[in-house]
C-alpha cells in the first residue's frame, strides 16, 4: 500500500484520540468518499498517520498487505449501510435477518498490536457519534476488524463455523446446480453423491459403496473429522484445493479463523440453500438432506 503522510499528527497515541482525528477528517471530507486506511507510527509528535485513499472494499483492496514493523496500529475508515435487527430475528449460528438500510454510516475502526480494537460510528441522518471497544486480546467481529489484524500480523478470532458447516454449504451448492438444471427430479442417491467425501473418494481410485442413507452421514462425518481449518487454508494457499473465492495468495496471507470466515462468504448460508431446495426437489430427497445435516449436528431448516 503506496503511503502519503497525512499533514495532521495526533496529539495523542490513545486509540480514541486517533480515532477522533480521523473521524474529524472524514467529516472534512463529506459524505459519499471513498475509503481511507491509516498506518500509525509513533513518532515525536505524537502519532503520524499514513494515509493512502483505497479503491473498493478496504477487505478486498487489502488483501496481502503487511505493514512495516514500525506501526502500531492500523486503522480504516469507510462508509456502510446500518440495519435493524430484531431481537426476536435471530438464526441457527449466530446470523440475523436483516430489515431494509435504514441510515448511512461512517465507521473509523482501529487495531492496536496488543490485540485492542476500536470502532467509531457516525450516523449520516443525526450525526450522533457510537463507539464500540474490545480488551487486549478481543476482537470486534468483522471483515474489516480480520483485514486490520491480517494487516498488522495480529491472529484474528479462531474459527466460528466446523468444516463440517463448510462440506455441507460445497454440498448444497453442487445440488442446487444440478437440481436447476436437471430435465427430471433428482433422487437421493444422485443428490448424496454430490457430496465432496464421494468426490475425493473415487479420486482417490475407491469403488463406490453401495448407496444408502447411513453410508452418506458416515461419509460427510468422516471427512468433516480429519479436516480442519487451517489444514484448508494451507492447502489452499499450496493451490491444491480451491474454496469458494479465496485465492492462494489470499488463503497464504491469512490465518485459519479469516479463512474461514471468508470461504464461508463465499457461499450462501446453509439456511439458504434448504429454502431453494424446498423449491427444486421432491420432499422426500430433501427430507433425506435434512436428516444429514442433523447427523452432522448443523441447521435443519429453511429460512
Amino acid at each position: 500500500m503506496p503511503a502519503d503522510l497525512v499533514p495532521f499528527p495526533s496529539p495523542s497515541s490513545t486509540l480514541e484520540a486517533i480515532a477522533s482525528t480521523i473521524d474529524a477528517a472524514h467529516e472534512r471530507r463529506g459524505w459519499n468518499s471513498p475509503p481511507v486506511a491509516y498506518g500509525l507510527r509513533t513518532s515525536r509528535h505524537g502519532v503520524d498517520l499514513v494515509a493512502r485513499e483505497l479503491s473498493g472494499h478496504p477487505a478486498d483492496v487489502l488483501v496481502g498487505f503487511t505493514a512495516p514493523t514500525g506501526w502500531t496500529a492500523f486503522a480504516v475508515g469507510c462508509e456502510g449501510s446500518a440495519y435493524a435487527v430484531p431481537e426476536a430475528n435471530g438464526l441457527p449460528h449466530g446470523r440475523l435477518r436483516r430489515t431494509e438500510p435504514v441510515d448511512r454510516v461512517r465507521a473509523v475502526h482501529l487495531v492496536h498490536r496488543d490485540g485492542t480494537g476500536l470502532t467509531v460510528l457516525r450516523r449520516q441522518s443525526t450525526g450522533e457519534r457510537l463507539k464500540l471497544a474490545s480488551a487486549p486480546g478481543q476482537a470486534l467481529p468483522g471483515r474489516i476488524d480480520d483485514t486490520c489484524r491480517r494487516v498488522l500480523g495480529v491472529p484474528t478470532p479462531p474459527p466460528d463455523s466446523s468444516p463440517h458447516h463448510l462440506w455441507a454449504v460445497v454440498w448444497l451448492d453442487a445440488v442446487v446446480a444440478a437440481a436447476a438444471d436437471a430435465t427430471r427430479p433428482l433422487d437421493a442417491r444422485s443428490v448424496g453423491l454430490l457430496h465432496p467425501a464421494f468426490q475425493l473418494w473415487s479420486l482417490g481410485g475407491h469403488p463406490m459403496p453401495p448407496w444408502s442413507p447411513e453410508v452418506l452421514g458416515r461419509f460427510g462425518r468422516a471427512l468433516g473429522n480429519v479436516t480442519d481449518w487451517e489444514l484448508l487454508r494451507k492447502r489452499c494457499a499450496a493451490g491444491r484445493w480451491p474454496l469458494g473465492a479465496v485465492t492462494a495468495d489470499a488463503a497464504a496471507w491469512m490465518d485459519a479463523g479469516m479463512f474461514c470466515r471468508e470461504v464461508l462468504g463465499s457461499f450462501l448460508a446453509l439456511e439458504r440453500y434448504l429454502e431453494i431446495l424446498t423449491e427444486l426437489l421432491p420432499a422426500r430427497v430433501f427430507d433425506g438432506i435434512r436428516a444429514a445435516l442433523r447427523c452432522w449436528d448443523l441447521p435443519d431448516r429453511a429460512a
